[in-house]
Parts: structure tokens; C-alpha cells; sequence
């Protein structure tokens, strides 16, 4: 048969077992711990405890410093202390860290001293627990002297050569670099690391001449300055062709030569002058070449190549208004004058170069061109004149010729008629005296020589008619 256990008889085991938990798990605690019995015994006290009472502490007795003795430190510098407990297995190791003038040195936490102006203080560690433990130690600060190095150690130039081996004391090199270099790239090292550092000026588009400077300051501000002065490698600035379009130099063209003349009439206000360079990259520019004066002008060529030049010029002459060149071989004169229309002859009066005018010789020449105009007008008014007057003579004369021949034709019909009677005779004549084979070779016959003698009679008669006219 079953018994079944009430609920609250089970709440009742739990409890009562964890009562007697304790009994088991102090059992040990040498007396302290909590003890239980059982009904109708007793237990006492054990008189010898499992277990032994804890360690004694070891107390610190003295405490030491290093450095020990007094030093003396540089305004601005610092030092690190060391302390020591004694004896070395001291239980208790914190310390604290003093020093008595915090305006001359402060102290860390971990005993290092900053020297923060001249003066004396003293240094002191000691026991936290225990403040009669301790150690000091003496220290002066000095004011710092600053340094007024300011040298370079060493400098370099990556993409350019120095004319001579650097050292600190020299402060000027030349830098030897390519045309197409734009900046010097720099090495350099500080003599004294206190040294505030190096600015390096004028070291953006160098050309040949420019200065690249390296300031150094010194600790005390001192300045000291290096000078790279930059030398490109040479540049040609000579032209390969000099002109002027459509005129002539009087020299004849040399690339070292820089120095030329050249002469133009009045009328050529402005020239074009043409100019090469032998270096592709190099620039070439004119000027005055433009609006010039009558004399002299100089016009300038410049040739540029990285910041040089090379200039050319030309001395240009440009004629008076009344000038043509002399033809005679004087090279420093101009001619002006009028040329006679019919022989070709020119009456040339000599001018100066310098291009004065000359009021006398315009006045001739205007002279001279009105009278030559009145003398060509006159001379196609006649033509003119004539022309009219002959044309209709020509024709009443071509017409009485016509009739003057008319009456040539009927008088020499009647002259015919007349010479028929007169030619047999003679005819009969010429046979009696030449003979037969003659007649027949004859160079010419009587008839001939009256038809010769018809026609001059006619030509006699119309010069007679035009005569009468």
C-alpha cells in the first residue's frame, strides 16, 4: 500500500536539510565557525586548532634616492629620479614625490625633474604611510645659454652640381644646373639640432642668375644665410637668318654678328623683318619695326631662351619724300630730281641722308611737273587739231584725184588714137634696122617706151592737179 507524502511534509525535509549543511562545511574552521550537535551529546572547544594564525606585515625602515647628491640641471632640461625601500621585501611600496620650490623644478609622479628656471629646490621622496621615511636631494638650476649655431652640417643638390665641395663656414656656391631645371632640390642637415630649421626662398622658376637662399635660425634667433647662385647650362641666342622682306642689308648676315644697316624709300612706312632662330626653343621678338620716322630707326631682335637674351639690331634709313636713290655709287647720299620725258636725262641734286627736307627742291619739282603737264595738254590740243583739219582735205583730195584721173584716161584715149599712126611707122623703121632675130630677142619695144612716157605724163598731170589745189 502507497503512502502518499503530504506537500507540506516535503517543505519540511528541505528545510531541515539545509540545517544540518552547516555542520558539515564549518566542521573545519578551528572553532570559529558555526557548530551544531545532536540531541543528548555534548561537544566542547578543541584546545589545538587545525589551522595557523596569518603573516606578519614587513614594515618599511628606510627609503634612499638617486642621484643622491645635488646636481645641477639647465633651464628647460630634465631628470629622471630613482628611489629604493628598505628592506627590499617591505610590504608597503607607494611613495610620494615633493619638490620645494615648484617655480625653480617640478616633479612628476614618477620622479622626473623639469628645470623651469634658474634657482635651487630640493627633491624629496618619501613613505606615504609612514612621512618620517624618506630622502632628499638638492638641486640647482642654471638659465640656459642659447645657442647661436646656425650652420648646416651638410648640403646636396639633387639635380645640380655645386662649384666646390660644401663646408659649414662658406656660405656662397654656384649651382651648376640643365636648361630645363624650374627648382633645385635640396638636402640639407642641421649643425645644431636646436636649430630652429631652414627657409628656402627664390627656388620657383629659376633661371641662370637667380639666387636660391637657405636661412638657418639658431636656437638664440641668430640668422645665417646660404646662397646658391643658379648657372644654366649654355644657351644658344643666335640667329640663323636675319631679313628684311623685300629690301636688302648693306651686310651681309653672320650669326655673330649683332650689328646691321639697311636703307628703304620714303613710301615704306613700316618693314617686316624676318628672323630665326638656330635654338627651336628659344623666343624671338622685334621691335620698332613699325610707324618709322624719315632717317634713322633702329629696330631691335631679341632672341630669349630661360631667362637670357641675345639681342640684334638693324639701323634702317628710310628716305625723304623728294628722295631716290643715288645712282652715281655714293652709298651715303640720296638723289632727287625730274627726268626729262623725250632724252631720259634726270637733273639729280644731292640730299643728305639724315633725311632733312629740303623746301627749295619741292618747289622745283612742282615747278617742273606743272609745266610738263600745260606742255602734254598743249600737245594733244594740236593733235587734236590736225587731225580735224586733215580728215575732210583728205577726202576732197581723194576725190579730185579721182576726177583728175578720169581726164588722164580720156586725153590718153586720144593720145592713143593719135599714136596708132606714129607706131606703125616705127615699127617699119625698127624692122629695116634690126634684124629678124633681134626683134625678136628686143629688151623692149617703141610701144613700151610711149607707155612709159604715157605714165609719166599722168603722174605729171596729178601732181599738177594737187599742186593747183
Amino acid at each position: 500500500m502507497c503512502y502518499k507524502i503530504p506537500k507540506n511534509m516535503i517543505f519540511v525535509i528541505v528545510v531541515l536539510a539545509l540545517i544540518m549543511i552547516p555542520k558539515t562545511v564549518f566542521a573545519n574552521n578551528g572553532g570559529s565557525g558555526i557548530t551544531t550537535t545532536t540531541p543528548g551529546t555534548s561537544t566542547t572547544p578543541s584546545s589545538n586548532p587545525s589551522t595557523s594564525p596569518s603573516p606578519t606585515p614587513t614594515v618599511a625602515t628606510g627609503i634612499t634616492i638617486k642621484p643622491d647628491i645635488p646636481i645641477t640641471i639647465v633651464e628647460g632640461d630634465t631628470k629622471k629620479f630613482e628611489f629604493s625601500i628598505l628592506p627590499d621585501d617591505a610590504t608597503n611600496q607607494e611613495v610620494v614625490w615633493t619638490s620645494s620650490d615648484t617655480n625653480v623644478a617640478t616633479v612628476s609622479d614618477s620622479g622626473e625633474v623639469t628645470a623651469l628656471k634658474a634657482g635651487t629646490t630640493t627633491i624629496t621622496v618619501q613613505m606615504k604611510d609612514d612621512t618620517r621615511i624618506k630622502a632628499t636631494c638638492l638641486v640647482t638650476v642654471t638659465a640656459r645659454t642659447l645657442s647661436s649655431d646656425a650652420t648646416l652640417k651638410s648640403l646636396s643638390v639633387k639635380n645640380g652640381t655645386l662649384d666646390k665641395m660644401f663646408q659649414s663656414a662658406t656660405f656662397e656656391y654656384t649651382v651648376t644646373v640643365s636648361k630645363g631645371i624650374k627648382e633645385l632640390e635640396l638636402e640639407y642637415n642641421l649643425n645644431d639640432s636646436k636649430a630652429t630649421g631652414a627657409m628656402i626662398a627664390n627656388n620657383e622658376n629659376i633661371i641662370t642668375g637667380t639666387k636660391v637662399k637657405i636661412v638657418v635660425t639658431a636656437e638664440d634667433k641668430t640668422t645665417q644665410t646660404y646662397t646658391l647662385v643658379v648657372k644654366k647650362e649654355e644657351i644658344n641666342l643666335n640667329l640663323k637668318s636675319l631679313s628684311i622682306k623685300g629690301y636688302t642689308l648693306n651686310e651681309t648676315f653672320k650669326a655673330g654678328k649683332t650689328d646691321y644697316t639697311a636703307d628703304i624709300p620714303y613710301e615704306a612706312v613700316d618693314v617686316t623683318v624676318v628672323a630665326n632662330a638656330e635654338d627651336s626653343e628659344a623666343e624671338v621678338t622685334v621691335k620698332g619695326d613699325t610707324e618709322l620716322k624719315i632717317g634713322k630707326n633702329t629696330v631691335i631682335i631679341t632672341v630669349s631662351n630661360e631667362g637670357s637674351s641675345k639681342s640684334y639690331q638693324v639701323i634702317v634709313t628710310r628716305g625723304a619724300e623728294d628722295e631716290v636713290e643715288d645712282k652715281s655709287g655714293n652709298g651715303s647720299k640720296y638723289s632727287s630730281g625730274t627726268a626729262n620725258s623725250t632724252s631720259g636725262v634726270a637733273t639729280n641734286t644731292v640730299v643728305d641722308r639724315d633725311g632733312s627736307s629740303n623746301i627749295k627742291h619741292n618747289v622745283l619739282r612742282y615747278v617742273f611737273v606743272t609745266i610738263g603737264s600745260f606742255v602734254l595738254f598743249a600737245i594733244g590740243a594740236i593733235g587734236i587739231y590736225f587731225f580735224v583739219k586733215t580728215v575732210p582735205k583728205k577726202e576732197k583730195n581723194a576725190k579730185r584725184g579721182k576726177g583728175a584721173v578720169k581726164k588722164v584716161e580720156q586725153k590718153e584715149v586720144e593720145h592713143v588714137e593719135t599714136d596708132k599712126d606714129t607706131k606703125s611707122s616705127e615699127n617699119k623703121q625698127l624692122k629695116s634696122i634690126m634684124p629678124g632675130d633681134l626683134e625678136e630677142t628686143r629688151e623692149f619695144r617703141v610701144d613700151d617706151l610711149n607707155h612709159e612716157k604715157k605714165n609719166a605724163k599722168i603722174a605729171k598731170d596729178i601732181e599738177s592737179l594737187f599742186e593747183d589745189d
